[in-house]
């Protein structure tokens, strides 16, 4: 059978990541093609383009987004404007340090016909192919006597609603929180578009907008059990762990248990399948995009020219 096409995002001086995926992806017999990132700490200020800062401050207690973030997202659009102007149906998007932990399961879903029948079943925008939330919460630890997989951080967010199995084992499933995170997930092209459309006035953080499909319009799903994880081995080039958590003031403490409490509570509804918890949250967190300028046309397949002449001028772009 086909397989969809398979897109690594990497940096090109990040040889030692490449040949982790080379290895990989090439020991499954799986054909796939890298995409050279966006190097965001090489951009200089003057060719950033707008950025959605209100968001991602709100999710990282009012800490700015990083150059590398920026660089993550923009590298993200580059794989979607490729995807949209080739015309392809479905694809596959990696980050560079992918841990294939359920080879068998992933050959499975790359595969064209797999995924059109599956699309037939539920009709799908964005598939994750991995989960990483931890349950952090003081409040859930009680519940692992109810809830024995919650033990396992990649089974412990799907929610009870929208459940479909589409094989022996396999499950889509829709998390029960939003998700923010881009570290393996199949997309079709009319996600892209909307993504692309989304980027015209400003460019939001790739995690946010694989976050809010819901909101968009978009159906995202999570392939159930998650076929690849993260290989923490391998350091993270993106996050800067001292701008999480740092410093906070008493506000920022209280309200940082205020949202664990809710987190809790929002779990036991969404995993009971009493509410769709995710769209609560994302509603109070995602703001609409602003209007693109005037002289964009919406559904063109590409970022914004003005901000993607910027990165071609910087060399970040080809």
């Amino acid at each position: 059978m086909p397989q969809i096409p398979l897109f690594v995002i990497n940096l090109a001086k990040s040889q030692n990541r490449r040949a982790h995926m080379q290895q990989q992806l090439g020991s499954l017999g799986l054909s796939y093609e890298f995409i050279k990132a966006v190097d965001g700490k090489a951009i200089k200020e003057r060719d950033l383009p707008p950025i959605d800062h209100a968001f991602a401050e709100k999710l990282s207690y009012r800490k700015a987004p990083t150059k590398a973030e920026i660089g993550c997202a923009l590298s993200h659009l580059k794989a979607y404007q490729k995807i949209v102007r080739e015309g392809m149906e479905y694809a596959c998007i990696m980050e560079d340090d992918v841990l294939i932990r359920r080879p068998e399961k992933l050959r499975w879903v790359l595969q064209q016909d797999n995924l059109s029948a599956v699309h037939k079943r539920a009709r799908f925008d964005l598939i994750h192919l991995y989960m990483g939330y931890r349950i952090n919460s003081p409040y859930l630890k009680p519940l692992l006597a109810v809830f024995p997989r919650l033990a396992d951080r990649e089974m412990d967010w799907f929610s009870a609603w929208g459940r479909h199995k589409i094989a022996a084992g396999l499950y889509l499933s829709r998390p029960c929180y939003p998700y923010w995170g881009t570290v393996a997930y199949i997309v079709n092209r009319r996600a892209c578009e909307v993504f692309l459309e989304e980027a015209q006035g400003m460019i939001r953080l790739a995690d946010i907008l694989t976050a809010a499909g819901d909101l968009l319009g978009l159906d995202n799903y999570f392939l159930n059990p998650p076929p690849v994880g993260l290989d923490e081995t391998i350091p993270s080039i993106i996050t800067d762990a001292a701008r999480f958590h740092s410093s906070f003031r008493f506000k920022e403490k209280v309200r940082a248990r205020l949202q664990s409490v809710y987190h809790a509570l929002g779990f036991v509804l969404a995993k009971t399948g009493l509410v769709r918890i995710e769209r609560l949250w994302l509603k109070r967190l995602y703001s609409p995009s602003p209007p693109p300028p005037p002289a964009i046309s919406v559904g063109s397949g590409r970022m914004n020219p003005a901000f993607e002449g910027r990165l071609v001028a910087a060399g970040q772009m080809p």
